[in-house]
């Protein structure tokens, strides 16, 4: 259940060296590596002779070379050398993979190659999308784990924010959220939940940012979604009563590839716009998120033992009113991997 005609983060930048590395991506062995001058480059990870996995060999100037017979192959796939002959046989090729850097990581396309077009890699049509990555006006910690758990069970997770109150006590939680109000909107290629909670405890998590944890505030949390798994999840944070522009905020990406099924790559970058110089808060800021992040992903890998390799849909679950923002986005995904099987 990919979809192939969109881009995913397959790498971050910092991970692209002069070494290869291996990554299973919407159930494809790829290999990732720079080139000398910097290029980087994604290829099939399999080599087409003994098919050892070519993220076993080594990047030289001229390609990288399998660690069995030393084939070389090119970025576009091609191989340009053989160890041990001096003709290349026909069939020594992989397939190569668009690869685009931008906001701090590398995009993939795994559709057609024709059809990668680096203009459509998802941003936010809102003030602040995915440039607050490297913003000299944003403090931004980011990490990266491997989620037991497919990445529509990510998209329901992040999507239906009601879950914070139970999950994310000390974390992301503030008191009475789970009363939040919210507003949905949706086009296409995209989903928007809106909520709102006023005069609610600042809770364990935000409790040291408004003087204690009984403190009271208002609390937004805007979770947006492009199709099919980047998202973006926008909060503020204000005194009880105060403009929800003079408080504090944060905006964090979260950027889900799909591995296979049942696992997906989890990549986020949490940043705020207060306190920016200060360090310690930003390691804290960061272990806070990553708490948060440990929590979903207990929940997620559970579920999915749960559920095992069916899709939720299929096993007729009780819906609740805060599910509809993911089922909007699961009916979109629905829709795109109809149109490509149509085109197929």
């Amino acid at each position: 259940m990919f979809v192939f005609r969109a881009w995913y983060v397959a790498s971050s930048s910092d991970e692209l060296t002069g070494k290869p590395l291996a990554r299973i991506l919407l159930d494809k062995p790829v290999v990732l590596f720079r080139e000398a001058d910097g290029t980087p480059v994604a290829l099939e990870d399999r080599c087409p002779h003994r098919f050892l996995p070519l993220s076993k060999g080594t990047v030289t100037e001229a390609g990288l070379r399998c660690a069995y017979h030393g084939l070389v192959f090119d970025r576009s796939g091609s191989c340009v050398k053989a160890a041990t002959q001096e003709d290349v046989p026909a069939r020594a090729r992989v397939s190569s993979y668009p690869l685009v850097e931008r906001y701090g990581f590398a995009w993939i396309w795994l559709g057609e190659p024709e059809l990668a077009d680096p203009q459509t890699i998802p941003n936010f049509d809102v003030d602040v999308g995915l440039e607050h990555h490297s913003s000299e006006q944003w403090a931004a910690a980011s990490g990266y784990y491997r989620a037991e758990a497919s990445y529509l069970l990510v998209l329901d997770n992040l999507m239906d924010l009601s879950h914070i109150t139970l999950v994310h006590p000390t974390t992301l939680a503030a008191g009475g959220f789970n009363g939040a109000t919210s507003r949905v909107e949706s086009a296409p290629g995209s989903v928007s939940d809106y909520r709102v909670a006023y005069n609610i405890d600042a809770g364990l998590g935000y409790g040291p940012l408004f003087g204690g944890a009984t403190t009271k505030i208002d609390y937004w949390l805007d979770m947006h979604w492009k199709a099919p798994s980047t998202f973006l999840l926008d909060a503020y944070l204000t005194v009880a009563g105060e403009d929800k522009n003079r408080g504090i905020r944060n905006i964090a990406s979260q950027l889900i590839t799909p591995e296979t099924d049942t696992s997906c790559h989890y990549y986020w970058v949490s940043s705020r716009n207060f306190q920016m110089d200060d360090e310690q808060l930003t390691c804290d800021w960061a272990k806070m998120v990553g708490a948060a992040f440990d929590e979903d992903a207990e929940i997620l890998k559970e579920q999915q033992k749960s559920i095992g390799e069916r899709d939720i849909l299929d096993m007729q679950p009780a819906v609740l009113r805060a599910d509809k923002s993911g089922l909007l986005a699961r009916r979109q995904i629905q829709k795109l991997l109809k149109s490509e099987q149509i085109a197929s």
